[in-house]
């Protein structure tokens, strides 16, 4: 999504190389006339202004808006740096070599630092795209702002940037927001159920659980890919009775089932990685934009909800403990049927070093068939399903879906994803 920002024309603090910070200065004579050039390189289409209330750029948006004649809104965000202490002083060689390699620490001077100018900035971007679409968002703020923009979109510094210069963005470089889906889907007896809600859902990273890999080499997770269309990454590496992966299997039959990854974006590299003796989990870097996700798909030693088998505690502990010693710190969603109630030993630990994308509540996702396991009780009474994010991560809506095609229910998470 393309939004255009102009910085403000100059101002009296700007010829004489002095720091405006957040003073209310107005324009300058020369500024009121770069302002007026500028309106002929405003693209058409644009709907709405966003501009820093401080007085210089107020002043450039009104002039600009005498040709486009649209809403201007204020906000604070918007403003320039808060140089604390040293506004109004000399812009000294140091001073702008920390200013324009986004290295600045203003708080001793009771000022702000980097970090908090990034923090307000992508409020204000993710607002805006929220309330905008493509092409009809101009914002007119300040040099400072302007450029922490640019590092937050290209990763580099912008050299000098010219008062009253028009620049454009792709917010969809800064902000972007992806929906995940995770889903144990019980071998994928009701195939077309799965594969009818997975279209309607239409999320850009799933991860299932039970997939199966017959005999003959039939595969759930690359029928499901295909009919979505999505990259694919598995394993079936691992076994289990079959009456645990559909409700009319040969009991008796062995089945090879691993988990999976499906993605719109591109999978870079996959891995199966082992947790414990014939428990394993799908890991898949995917390429989002500019950045690469670590995705995982898991799980976890099944534990009766009542009466649990200390032999599967301690082997649901050897995984997770395994799962979260070699899980990246940043960028990492880790996906899949946890097989634990709340407050048992692998929830507390993910909790503590990932966050739960549905914030603390517990939405019941397990069991809709009596089949699922002859020894718990039936009824969706419990959560095993869960979606977890690296802490960098902001999640801003969690569903559980509607679907009767497995024993679990699937869930839903969608995220924010910013530089």
């Amino acid at each position: 999504m393309k939004i255009y920002v102009v910085r403000h024309g100059l101002t009296e603090y700007n010829k004489q190389h002095l720091i405006n910070g957040q003073l209310d200065d107005g324009l300058a004579p020369e500024g009121i006339e770069q302002a007026r050039k500028a309106v002929s390189q405003i693209p058409k289409g644009i709907t709405h202004i966003y501009s820093s209330p401080l007085m210089r750029a107020k002043q450039t948006a009104e002039i600009l808006n005498s040709a486009l004649n649209i809403t201007i809104s204020y906000h604070d965000e918007l403003k320039e740096i808060d140089f604390g202490l040293l506004t109004g002083t000399d812009f000294s060689d140091e001073i702008d070599k920390k200013h324009c390699s986004l290295r600045y620490d203003w708080r001793p001077y009771n000022g702000e630092c980097a970090e908090d100018v990034k923090k307000r900035v992508l409020k204000i971007l993710k607002d805006i795209k929220a309330a905008s679409k493509d092409g009809e968002a101009l914002i007119v703020s300040h040099g400072g702002i302007i450029r922490m923009i640019s590092f937050l979109q290209d990763g580099v510094l912008m050299g000098e940037i010219g008062n009253a210069s028009v620049h454009s963005f792709d917010l969809d470089r800064i902000v972007r927001k992806i929906k995940l889906l995770s889903w144990n889907i019980w071998g994928g007896k009701y195939l077309d159920g799965i594969i009818s809600f997975l279209k309607q859902a239409d999320a850009d990273i799933i991860a299932l659980q039970e997939v199966i890999e017959d005999d003959d080499g039939g595969n759930t997770a690359l029928a499901i890919s295909k009919a979505l269309g999505y990259e694919c990454a598995f394993n079936v590496d691992m076994v289990i009775p079959s009456k645990w992966t559909g409700p009319v299997r040969d009991p008796e039959k062995m089945i090879r089932f691993g988990n999976a990854i499906l993605s719109k974006n591109k999978i870079v590299s996959s891995a199966s990685v082992q947790l414990s003796e014939n428990r394993t989990a799908i890991q898949a870097d995917i390429q989002v934009g500019e950045m690469v996700f670590h995705t995982y798909s898991i799980h976890l030693k099944h534990q009766h909800v009542e009466n649990p088998d200390p032999k599967s505690e301690m082997l649901q502990k050897e995984q997770v403990d395994t799962l979260i010693n070699l899980l990246p710190s940043e960028k990492a969603v880790i996906m899949g049927d946890f097989n634990s109630k709340q407050g048992t030993y692998p929830l507390n630990e993910m909790d503590k070093a990932f966050l739960d994308t549905e914030n603390g509540d517990s939405t019941p996702t397990w069991t809709l068939y009596k089949e699922g396991c002859d020894k718990c009780p039936l009824g969706l009474l419990n959560k095993f399903d869960y979606i977890f994010t690296s802490k960098e991560i902001e999640a801003v809506s969690f569903s559980v879906g509607d679907s009767k095609a497995s024993d679990h229910l699937p869930v839903m998470a969608d995220i924010e994803i910013r530089a």
